[in-house]
């Protein structure tokens, strides 16, 4: 037995990711879907717009450009889904030797604006997950991790600037933090998984089994 569909949304033939948004005032979570369209050849104009599918064929609630090149492959929220970080690659004009820098960046989506913007130049590298920190004072994200090829790195939203870098030989695959925030664990493109003090960087324990982001996940709710 198929599920109901209870709202079709048209009109974003070129839409390359969407994700749910809290909505207190309605039976439906509105949405925010990305997409992009070819400036031309080498350029891409990347938008994002909020819809309401309450009505069942979808309002556009708002609609502006992003400050993305490229389409985010990595979107992560907050728990409350009001905070929004998207992580997107930059074009350079040599991408042999541009070391595949980023940009992320941290939406506000019940005010609907930019809080902070990071263009990470070095340290390079692919971007493969990404973890919200929460304020200890306040549901607003305080900083966002990012891990992949070159490694962990730590991005403090404030100062819009990156405080610690946790490097690996092997490309991290998935990043998970245990519930008081203390710990750190990760999984690497071998599949091993890291247990790290995350105040220090120490490494506490290396565990040789093989996990997956499922796993990882499952693991930390157990600690």
């Amino acid at each position: 037995q198929p599920p109901d569909i209870i709202a079709t949304i048209d009109g974003y033939p070129n839409s390359k990711r969407a994700i749910f948004l809290s909505d207190d005032d309605s039976d439906l979570p509105q949405v925010a879907i990305f997409e992009s369209t070819p400036r031309d050849a080498l350029e891409l104009d990347s938008f994002l717009s909020i819809v309401d599918p309450s009505s069942g064929e979808g309002e556009e609630l708002a609609r502006w450009e992003t400050p993305h090149n490229f389409p985010p492959h990595i979107v992560i929220t907050d728990e409350s889904r009001r905070y929004i970080a998207t992580i997107a690659r930059r074009r350079a004009p040599n991408r042999r030797d541009d070391g595949r820098p980023y940009t992320v960046v941290l939406w506000d989506m019940r005010e609907q604006e930019i809080l902070a913007q990071l263009d990470v130049t070095h340290p390079p590298g692919d971007v493969l997950d990404a973890y919200f920190l929460p304020h200890p004072d306040s549901d607003t994200p305080q900083q966002i991790i990012v891990a992949g090829s070159s490694g962990i790195h730590i991005w403090d939203i404030e100062s819009e600037t990156i405080i610690r870098s946790i490097i690996d030989a092997t490309p991290i695959l998935n990043i998970e933090m245990s519930h008081d925030q203390k710990y750190l664990f990760a999984t690497n493109t071998e599949k091993s998984m890291y247990q790290w003090d995350y105040e220090t960087g120490e490494l506490i324990h290396t565990y040789d089994i093989q996990a997956d982001s499922e796993l990882l996940e499952a693991i930390v709710d157990s600690t």
